[in-house]
């Protein structure tokens, strides 16, 4: 297959019925592509990276640039447009009587009080800048990757990891509580000092009709909870790594809905500063506490769907395994015909228990050829097997979930 009209790609990922490629170059444009026949479906091209970032003086707000330069508001989750008389808490190279020098030294009242030494993987020095009176913040330009350093000291206090992009916007939050940045891999990041991995991570995307541009846009923790706005879950969903010799296994962001949709976790973030905190606070408020697992103990069940044995009375038998992955047994599975749940065919599991499931079903043939579509996420572990009469059979598995007060409403 050749894309026709696209310049080299440097990222493609495909949709799990392996018909469409999605395909960015150089961070500034994306393509949809048609895999049967090279031609784009939607082309998508931005006026620049996300190299904003910046606080607005309170600190309740950041800005950034897709498309168009934009507050959005953590706490409400909304955007708005800029102003232009509104003034903005940027890149410090000096803050009250402390100053950093280009060669890493750090200065008061102009006396040298610490030099920044180098840390295994180390820094490049003259990327130095103020995210506080306390701490200064170094890049490391090859491995994406930001060090932190006490001010009156000079000793590394931590490693920030997360961009897979170079970085080109830092700046501490007008309190010093936290850090933000933005890279070429098109995401703004908040951290905290405390911790390496990024606070939470925001991805905006305008969309491609000017008279109707919006810009749509999701923000996630490393936990896995999430907010989006309302077209945003397509943008974003989780991938599983299975081996150096294997396909990645994507899972869409909708699979993991009932139990990290937390729009009211995502809005405290900033206001209490951990997501510990901020699932405690958002319980509280709704009168249930939720169970917090990892995002790989809660994947969905892999699917193995035999092909139909057809009976002489022109019926046919469907057997499928249910394999779980994560820590919830499989509840109950049900069978689909041409994507419409049969009558009748649900299985429920009396004793649920990890593992494999087996169950089988025996329905009526309506006309037509037919084939079996296992319900797995990812082209590479999707195979339809023909039979003569062509209708799609899929078996859906449900699993047990854990505790989560909160449903998006549909």
């Amino acid at each position: 297959m050749t894309l026709k009209g696209f310049p080299s790609p440097d990222l493609a990922a495909f949709s799990a019925d392996s018909r469409r490629i999605a395909l960015t170059s150089d961070g500034y444009s994306m393509c949809l592509g048609n895999v049967e026949n090279g031609t784009p479906i939607h082309f998508q091209k931005w006026k620049g990276s996300l190299q904003t970032a910046v606080w607005s003086l309170d600190g309740k707000k950041i800005r950034f640039a897709s498309g168009s330069t934009q507050w959005f508001h953590p706490a409400d989750l909304e955007l708005s447009r800029i102003s232009k008389d509104e003034k903005t808490w940027g890149a410090q190279k000096t803050i009250g009587d402390i100053s950093i020098s280009k060669d890493g030294k750090i200065e008061k009242d102009g006396q040298t009080i610490a030099q920044i030494k180098s840390v295994k993987g180390g820094p490049n020095r003259n990327t130095g800048q103020l995210v506080s009176k306390d701490l200064v913040i170094f890049q490391n330009l090859l491995l994406h990757e930001m060090h932190l350093f006490e001010t009156n000291s000079g000793k590394h206090k931590q490693t920030l990891k997360g961009h897979t992009g170079s970085i080109n916007g830092i700046a501490g939050s007008p309190n010093g509580r936290f850090i933000l940045s933005g890279s070429y891999d098109l995401t703004l990041r908040i951290w905290a000092p405390e911790r390496s991995a990024p606070l939470v991570t925001f991805f905006f995307a305008s969309t491609p009709d000017k008279k109707t541009r919006r810009t749509e846009w999701v923000a996630w923790t490393p936990e896995g909870y999430y907010a989006t706005s309302p077209d945003g879950e397509k943008l974003m969903g989780w991938a599983e790594d299975v081996g150096t010799d294997k396909l990645l296994t994507y899972y869409p962001v909708e699979r993991f809905r009932k139990q990290f949709y937390r729009p009211d976790v995502i809005r405290k973030l900033l206001e209490l500063g951990s997501v510990e905190k901020a699932i405690e606070a958002a319980d509280k408020e709704r009168g249930v506490k939720t169970e917090q697992v990892p995002i790989e103990a809660a994947l969905p069940p892999t699917v193995i769907l035999d092909a139909p044995v057809i009976t002489k009375d022109g019926k046919a038998t469907v057997k499928a395994t249910a394999v779980s992955q994560g820590k919830f047994p499989v509840l109950e599975m049900q069978l689909l015909l041409d994507g419409r749940p049969l009558a009748n065919a649900v299985y429920k599991i009396t004793t649920p228990k990890m593992g494999n499931v087996e169950a089988a079903w025996t329905v009526e043939i309506p006309p037509g050829p037919a084939s079996t579509e296992r319900d797995r996420p990812h082209p590479g572990q999707y195979r339809p097997i023909q039979f003569a009469r062509h209708h799609v059979y899929r078996c859906q598995p449900v699993q047990a979930e854990p505790a989560c007060p909160f449903r998006r409403h549909q």
